[in-house]
């Protein structure tokens, strides 16, 4: 598929807005005057980010303030980017492009599975193929610490092999000697111990669920560790690999950067991820990149319940998004009362509402929210049966 940088923007935003992501220069319309971020235009993932932290402080003060007041915990952002600072090896910065994806405020795996999930879409609507996926966990804080103190005990018994380059550094962090290009000391870290054999009980659960989502959907992966071993260290890191040498989109991947979001906005509870595609961008003009589309209004809302009904959604998702009918959804929360507080303030008709015993049966309830009457629909027939009603 032939597709220019213009087409795959817009397809792109089109995508991610199906799956409940704005552009982050919205994001300044819901704060109050005043207290504007000023981020319309921002293409940098660490300033849009720190721009969603801020907004969903604002407005969890604004709901403690006013009690029974409705708010997301999550935001998600779409955002792109001309000019990007890093650019996919074997590329120049000023020869690629970058369309990203945040979800802020996502602590569970449905956060990386929603990015990958995005990327999927887009891949497939514009004409690129996956191969597979690599894919790494360096999981939380007391995961990279045990991990630290391991690596720390074996470079002390390596002392004598590591470079100069290193041999300072590694003795006081010896994470460092990771993101170290020199061949010995490549050499010496690929024999050392493994970030993934450290990962807390909480992390390998968090590890495992985006691992059964990848098995879910076919998709074939493989452990990477090398993904996760940079300076920001990723809770969670994935690389998508595309089919063919000459595809428009050169690069796709993501991770979880909590920690480092967490550095950037000295928010303790900041939680963060982060997916992009990297395309080239030929001699598109700089307007090319303003991408801002219109918010989708909804008349349904899509009411989830426990994380095996949140997976299943993605699939009635694509096939509501194929149809072309909208819906607002959360993903912040999996639990009933938070989701119709939300559906109420939005005035929606209709609710689809799927449980875990839908998700296992493939179908979802249908109810109207004037009459309460309700109906219990198969997944395939649900966007003959909503445009119907």
């Amino acid at each position: 598929m032939r597709i220019e940088p213009v087409q795959f923007l817009r397809k792109a935003a089109d995508v991610a807005s199906s799956y409940g992501f704005r552009h982050a220069g919205s994001l300044d319309r819901e704060l109050p005057r005043g207290q504007k971020l000023l981020i319309t235009g921002a293409r940098n993932f660490d300033r849009i980010a720190g721009a969603c932290v801020s907004c969903l402080s604002v407005k969890a003060a604004a709901a403690l303030a006013e009690p029974g007041t409705s708010y997301s915990e999550v935001m998600l952002c779409f955002h792109s980017n001309p000019s990007p600072t890093e650019a996919p090896a074997g590329f120049e910065p000023k020869d690629v492009a970058e369309f990203g994806v945040g979800i802020i405020g996502a602590a569970g795996s449905i956060g990386e599975i929603v990015a990958l999930k995005t990327l999927f879409a887009i891949l497939h609507d514009t004409g690129g193929r996956v191969s597979g996926v690599r894919i790494a966990s360096a999981g939380d804080k007391d995961s990279q610490a045990r991990f630290s103190r391991e690596l720390g005990v074996y470079l002390k018994k390596r002392a004598g092999d590591i470079g100069q380059c290193c041999l300072e550094t590694s003795a006081t962090n010896p994470l460092s000697i990771l993101t170290c290009k020199e061949d010995g000391c490549v050499h010496i870290a690929s024999e050392g111990p493994r970030s993934m054999g450290y990962l807390s009980e909480k992390s390998r659960t968090h590890f495992k669920e985006v691992l059964e989502y990848l098995e879910r959907s076919d998709v074939p992966y493989q452990l990477d560790e090398r993904l996760v071993l940079d300076e920001k260290m990723p809770r969670v890191q994935f690389a998508v690999d595309l089919e063919g040498d000459d595809n428009f989109v050169i690069a796709a991947g993501g991770g979880r950067y909590d920690d480092h979001v967490r550095n950037i906005t000295g928010k303790k509870d900041a939680t963060a991820v982060r997916a992009s595609l990297y395309f080239r961008k030929k001699d598109s003009a700089k307007n090319a990149f303003n991408i801002d589309p219109k918010e989708r209004s909804a008349k349904i809302y899509f009411v989830k319940l426990g994380l095996e009904a949140a997976l299943k959604s993605l699939t009635v998702l694509d096939s509501l998004r194929r149809a072309h009918i909208p819906v607002y959804q959360s993903f912040s929360s999996d639990k009933l009362a938070p989701q119709l507080s939300e559906a109420e303030r939005l005035k929606v008709p209709t609710l689809i509402i799927m449980g875990q015993r839908e998700a296992m049966q493939d179908a979802v309830i249908v109810r109207r929210v004037e009459t309460r009457s309700q109906n219990i629909i198969r997944i395939p027939e649900l966007p003959q049966f909503l445009r119907a009603i």
